[in-house]
């Protein structure tokens, strides 16, 4: 019964990707085996003569230890929060950016607590002289068909970006490429704006670093300032970190 209970749970844990159900089994398996060991003992002692209860009783012992582990990892990931998988993200970026008036998608954040317990955030750029009814419809229904292809809870922010700034596309490959090139090939920017004030021109962008760059957010911020410095003395940068 306990073998049936195990094959029956594991098969279940499987097909609606479960832990619990996962861990369910190993618990069943568990006791299938603890069962085991006292009727090998006893059949053995019946039969030799030899008591190997205490070497039963430390080999299931030592299967619990492992299967309780193995089930406490297993569970707390998910109840902590687990990274998503290159697919996932690489399948939340298309769908969304085959939204017409989509030109780009930066912020992506997964809360992932198990099936069922999924969340999806993230910031969605489009013209800032679009038309605003027509966007946020697209972007209610890019919502609400994240949510029924993942099972999740989709939130979609809007980030204006000025197209009609000619100068916004050069500065940000500008920036980016120094910072690429003095401080590591993996940093982005997003949300890249140009303003002019009284004869300074200010760069206000995100700034994306990988989590395992050992540099700190002050370092990062002072390379973009001597980036934009190289490129003319007039500018002067407004930078949010991001970690990606």
């Amino acid at each position: 019964m306990k073998l049936y209970m195990c094959l029956y749970n594991r098969a279940l844990g499987q097909r609606i990707n479960s832990p619990v159900m996962r861990a369910a089994a190993l618990d069943s398996l568990g006791d299938m085996l603890s069962t085991a060991a006292v009727l090998a003992a006893l059949i053995a002692a019946s039969l030799t003569g030899l008591h190997i209860d205490g070497w039963a009783g430390l080999g299931v012992s030592l299967f619990i230890t492992y299967s309780g582990l193995s089930a406490a990892r297993e569970t707390i990931s998910p109840l902590l929060g687990e990274a998503p998988s290159d697919e996932l993200v690489k399948k939340i970026e298309d769908d969304v950016l085959r939204g017409e008036h989509v030109l780009g998608v930066h912020d992506l954040v997964v809360h992932d607590y198990g099936p069922g317990r999924r969340m999806i955030s993230l910031h969605a750029e489009v013209p800032a002289d679009g038309s605003f009814p027509a966007m946020h419809d697209e972007i209610d229904r890019i919502e609400r068909q994240l949510s029924e292809e993942l099972h999740c809870e989709a939130v979609i922010h809007m980030d204006p970006v000025a197209t009609d700034d000619k100068r916004v596309a050069p500065l940000q490959e500008a920036m980016t490429a120094r910072l690429r090139e003095g401080v590591d090939d993996r940093i982005t920017l997003h949300d890249f704006r140009v303003m002019d004030i009284g004869g300074r021109t200010l760069l206000l962008f995100d700034l994306v670093a990988p989590y395992d760059l050992a540099v700190s957010d002050e370092a990062l911020a002072q390379a973009a300032s001597y980036a934009a410095k190289g490129l003319d003395s007039r500018y002067e940068t407004v930078v949010k970190i991001d970690k990606g």
